[in-house]
């Protein structure tokens, strides 16, 4: 997967550097004195995007897969979440180098279905109860970053610090007895560097695809009434995959 991903990166950059090649005798601003090349002098763009991250929280898959033994289940572990990403960029006019304010979502869960026994005298079994166990994690990290368009291309390099909040809920359902949920919140730091490729397709809207990748640990996890557990700590660096749209200004 990570030769996979280094390959990618490369076609990326090879795309952006042969595609300016048409216009390699205009002065840079002149060619690229914006984030779209054909919009005429934008200074604030706007972004969405959708794509995958690549992880492995090494703790909570441990725990995935106990429960998977425990209640003969096959739930998989947390490899490939989606990423949903909402981002805010500023750039001087006539110069390379651009502020970015970025926030985005990762989630997925896991359900888990057993019987229960229900028991008289708490030895007794009188009966079973159609029982079923759901966990969502939740990340939403918050980035501020800097970073250039590379010369002659269509291309932003950008690196940026991260600060996340994180929850973990843990709800049970079980059959003529109610549910319950139990919610854990964390928090953590991190940074990201990234590739992204901006290609104008109507006039100040662009196609844009990103890759890169995330350093984010989460730990300090508590639950509701503010009781601290040290058995939860959540790994979210991998590299990432997005795929998006934007809007200058």
């Amino acid at each position: 997967m990570k030769n996979y991903l280094l390959i990618l990166f490369s076609l990326l950059f090879i795309f952006a550097v042969g595609s300016s090649q048409e216009n390699s005798s205009s002065d840079f601003f002149e060619e690229q004195d914006t984030l779209f090349r054909y919009v005429p002098d934008p200074v604030l763009s706007l972004g969405i995007s959708g794509g995958v991250v690549f992880i492995n929280p090494e703790n909570i898959n441990k725990n995935i897969e106990f429960q998977n033994s425990y209640f003969n289940t096959s739930e998989p572990i947390i490899r490939t979440p989606g990423l949903f990403s909402l981002w805010m960029t500023y750039r001087p006019v006539n110069l390379p180098t651009f502020l970015t304010l970025r926030g985005e979502l990762l989630s997925s869960s896991r359900q888990f279905d057993f019987d229960a026994f229900a028991t008289r005298d708490t030895s007794t079994v009188i009966g079973t109860l159609s029982t079923s166990t759901k966990t969502t994690y939740s990340v939403y990290p918050i980035t501020i970053s800097t970073g250039i368009v590379l010369r002659k291309t269509r291309m932003k390099a950008e690196i940026g610090f991260i600060y996340a909040l994180a929850s973990i809920t843990q709800s049970t359902n079980v059959e003529g007895a109610g549910s319950s949920s139990t919610t854990y919140t964390g928090d953590g730091y991190g940074f990201r560097f990234s590739l992204q490729q901006v290609t104008p397709i109507y006039r100040r809207t662009g196609l844009t695809f990103e890759i890169g990748y995330r350093f984010l640990l989460l730990d300090q996890f508590r639950n509701e009434r503010g009781i601290k557990t040290s058995s939860i700590e959540a790994d979210y660096s991998g590299m990432f995959l997005l795929l998006g749209l934007s809007y200058g200004f």
